[in-house]
């Protein structure tokens, strides 16, 4: 299953990051940990979306009771993991996001849930794009750039966006924001002045 609740603002491993205890359905908002840059980062949690995300808690929760029977531990940092073990079996560290099934550790070839991979949220846009009927190439970085675009159109700030979308430089936001077109075309506003004007054949026939 590829998120619905995968946020167009995020970048496409971002909410695939996130676990349990990330999620504040209480304060509308989620955790972004260890993003780019290694910086964590507060995101708003879109209303429209609360009642699907606490299904997906329900659905995390009993993926970790499954596993915790079958002795099959969440993934987790490796200092961590050696640190406190039993923490793998916890609610709080498993994934909101979790892999279909479980995989081997590459390392250590312990059998370990894993959480969804980023080409899950590629293959649920591009279908979503598709039965939309929408003609151009849409991908999770797109509904990036147009989720800043149509918030800044809102009324969203710059700097607020910024830390939104995790930028370390405004420049970079700035590059996000397509124009709005609200500027009128000097053209326009120069076949709007002359027609505007009385045509001079016209006030030479009436003179």
């Amino acid at each position: 299953m590829a998120p619905r609740e995968a946020k167009p603002f995020t970048r496409v491993s971002e909410p695939l990051e996130l676990r349990i205890k990330d999620v504040d359905l209480a304060g509308a908002r989620l955790t972004i940990r260890s993003a780019k840059g290694n910086k964590d980062r507060i995101v708003p949690l879109p209303q429209c979306v609360a009642g699907e995300l606490e299904v997906q808690l329900r659905v995390a929760r009993a993926v970790l009771k499954s596993d915790a029977v079958a002795k099959v531990p969440v993934a987790l940092p490796t200092m961590l993991a050696a640190k406190y073990p039993k923490a793998a079996f916890q609610e709080q560290w498993a994934w909101l996001f979790p892999a279909q099934a479980p995989s081997t550790h590459p390392r250590t070839g312990e059998r370990i849930r894993w959480r969804l991979h980023e080409v899950s949220i590629q293959r649920a846009v591009r279908a979503a794009a598709a039965k939309a009927g929408i003609a151009v190439r849409v991908t999770p970085h797109v509904l990036r750039h147009s989720y800043a675009t149509h918030a800044h159109a809102s009324g969203a700030p710059p700097r607020d966006l910024q830390e939104v979308l995790g930028h370390g430089k405004l420049e970079t936001t700035m590059r996000y924001l397509k124009p709005a077109f609200g500027i009128v075309s000097p053209l326009d506003a120069m076949g709007d002045y002359e027609k505007s004007q009385p045509m001079r054949g016209v006030d030479a026939a009436a003179g």
